[in-house]
């Protein structure tokens, strides 16, 4: 049998490749006579080497290093690890990961003893992501803010995070401040609340001017080494 040889012994040059083809009956070695550009998602270390996921609005397949791996779009994060299903979970919208864009909750009265309650996710993963932060091993944070009238009552600011849904590797950090209308003075505690617990954070205050009408800012963020996307609560009044 007629076999068109390259220099270096059994393999063909790449502008052979069509003469070994028609003469040869054996299988070509791995990548031979093909033109690729390395280092995309579908010729990562090699011509052959299709990076494995899905291109689609929550995700896209990324090489790296001649290493394949899944970057998030916008808001989505990788959760559950898995790149065959890529981007999986979102995060609330719109976001309320700054003070200004904290997620507003209304006016409570002093009187008010059943507040209301809320809930959100934050959602991390270790993908990189295409928006920053480029990294989001602990999510982004979330923002509330309420308003306590006094209305005559006795005005005690009640927080309540409840994290039974999450699981227990993952830990939330708390802050709440109140903010006095009347002169501007702050009150602030904090509180961590492990993946299967709440905790409760009421603030003792006193303002200035027979008014203790205020503002409560509340900031929420992960901690641990877990990814989560369930729900937390957060339970409040004034």
């Amino acid at each position: 049998m007629l076999v068109a040889c390259g220099a270096g012994g059994d393999t063909p040059p790449a502008d052979t490749a069509e003469l070994y083809f028609a003469l040869d009956s054996r299988p070509p070695p791995p990548d031979f006579g093909q033109q690729c550009t390395l280092g995309l998602p579908n010729s990562c270390a090699s011509c052959s080497d299709v990076c494995p996921g899905v291109d689609n609005e929550r995700t896209q397949r990324i090489c790296e290093d001649k290493a394949c791996n899944i970057a998030c779009k916008a808001h989505y994060y990788d959760v559950d690890g898995d790149a065959q299903n890529g981007c999986e979970a979102e995060d609330d919208l719109p976001l309320h990961d700054t003070p200004e864009a904290a997620r507003d909750l209304g006016d409570i009265s002093a009187w008010d003893d059943g507040g209301g309650t809320t809930s959100a996710v934050i959602p991390s993963d270790e993908r990189p992501h295409l928006e920053p932060p480029a990294t989001r091993a602990t999510g982004i944070a979330d923002y509330y803010r309420f308003h306590i009238t006094d209305d005559w009552g006795i005005v005690g600011p009640y927080v309540r995070v409840d994290a039974a849904a999450i699981k227990p590797e993952v830990a939330l950090d708390v802050w709440v401040r109140f903010r006095c209308d009347s002169d501007g003075v702050e009150f602030v505690d904090t509180a961590q609340v492990s993946g299967l617990q709440s905790e409760t954070i009421e603030l003792d205050i006193s303002c200035d001017g027979g008014d203790d009408g205020g503002e409560v800012l509340i900031k929420v963020e992960k901690q641990g080494t877990g990814h989560t996307a369930d729900l937390y609560l957060i339970v409040y009044h004034g």
